[in-house]
């Protein structure tokens, strides 16, 4: 038998906590400095980000006002308890002393930019919950691959119950995000994102490391090293 249960729910944005992938980078992407220059760091960190990628692409504005004139089109994954992708480290020591059915993270490998608007414009945002600790006994669960997916407005390649993280979703590379469109599907616009994030990651002294294979070998065909 599973040891969690999923959900769907409408949660408070400004409750979760994002950790996402390394490669992507922004708002909430994996990070274990948590001293006060570090803290710093992080936020310059991701306002030069934000304005890189919106000078790129128009991510950021764009994915803003597609949220608030559509709502969202899809939910993030959260978990609720400790993190399963994740170290305890890579969550501040002020979330750590928490109880576990207290704690929501995103760490699915998708869904940091929807988080960062949902808590800039302080709204709920729909969540696939992987709840580890009993919170939410009592809602209806998600028990099928088919209720997940009804979820969706543009649902993923892939969904899947695993028994160590719970529900995932797979990462598409060639994800048409809708408010950017063909444009700048996932896989064109990877290669010119990861080099922003890493650079300017590198800048403020921080190595990225166990990176995907696809994001090396992007790097590697521009003559960028990550570390």
């Amino acid at each position: 038998m599973p040891r969690y249960t999923t959900y769907f729910l409408e949660l408070p944005a400004q409750q979760i906590f994002g950790s996402v992938g390394r490669s992507g980078g922004g708002y909430n992407s994996v990070w274990s400095d948590w001293t006060p220059q570090g803290r710093q760091n992080r936020e310059l960190i991701m306002a030069e980000y934000e304005k890189a990628l919106d000078d790129l692409c128009g991510h950021y504005r764009l994915l803003e006002q597609s949220i608030l004139q559509e709502g969202f089109r899809s939910p993030i994954i959260v978990t609720c308890g400790y993190p399963r992708r994740r170290s305890m480290e890579q969550l501040p020591p002020e979330l750590r002393s928490q109880s576990p059915n207290q704690i929501l993270i995103m760490e699915s490998l998708t869904g940091g930019s929807r988080l960062w608007a949902a808590k800039k414009h302080d709204m709920t945002i729909p969540c696939l919950v992987n709840d580890w600790t009993g919170r939410f006994l009592g809602n209806n669960p998600i028990l099928t691959i088919q209720q997940a997916r009804a979820c969706y407005t543009d649902p993923p390649q892939g969904l899947a119950f695993d028994h160590r993280l719970g529900l995932v979703e797979s990462f598409d590379q060639r994800k048409v995000g809708h408010h950017l469109g063909e444009t700048w599907r996932e896989d064109v616009l990877m290669p010119q994102r990861s080099p922003i994030w890493i650079g300017i990651m590198n800048r403020y002294g921080y190595r990225i490391d166990r990176l995907p294979d696809v994001v090396v070998q992007a790097l590697a065909a521009q003559g960028f090293k990550p570390n």
